[in-house]
């Protein structure tokens, strides 16, 4: 909880730095753990911060859908976040589970999306996804592969 509200006051100091000084917006922060992804996840998808979002991910990231193809690459991935974020209000996500060793990691994630449909009517989605994340050379974790609904049937 610490670790999160450090991490939000982060965010929160550096966007109004940036915005006092009138610079461009700041450089995405790197996660620099597994389960910090999640996090940063959360924060960037309420935020609406797609430039955010998108950095947690790899260049050659795959996302599966289960109603549509798989998405492959970074730009597939950002433009799907896009149009989520156009109908979404909130995301909340938990760690599940995570395995971890030197060069990659395992998370399962429970998470819960709420927002409008297209009629204005309420809208609330639940899964439990499945992410691989990489660490990179300068020590961060970028998520390689990620499936949102990828283990629904363990909590469902």
């Amino acid at each position: 909880m610490l670790r999160r509200t450090l991490l939000l006051l982060s965010i929160m100091v550096t966007s109004h730095t940036a915005l006092a000084a009138e610079d461009p917006a700041p450089p995405p922060i790197k996660t620099m753990t597994p389960a910090m992804g999640h996090e940063l996840f959360v924060v960037a998808f309420n935020d609406k911060n797609i430039e955010q979002l998108c950095a947690l991910y790899a260049d050659d990231a795959v996302v599966y859908n289960e109603d549509k193809p798989p998405l492959v690459g970074r730009k597939a991935i950002c433009e799907n976040f896009a149009e989520l974020m156009e109908t979404s209000d909130e995301i909340t996500v938990e760690t599940a589970f995570e395995l971890k060793s030197k060069h990659h990691a395992l998370l399962r994630s429970i998470w819960r999306v709420t927002g409008k449909s297209e009629d204005g009517s309420p809208l609330e989605i639940k899964g439990s996804g499945i992410e691989v994340m990489e660490r990179q050379p300068d020590g961060s974790w970028l998520y390689v592969l990620d499936h949102p609904n990828g283990a629904d049937e363990i909590v469902n």
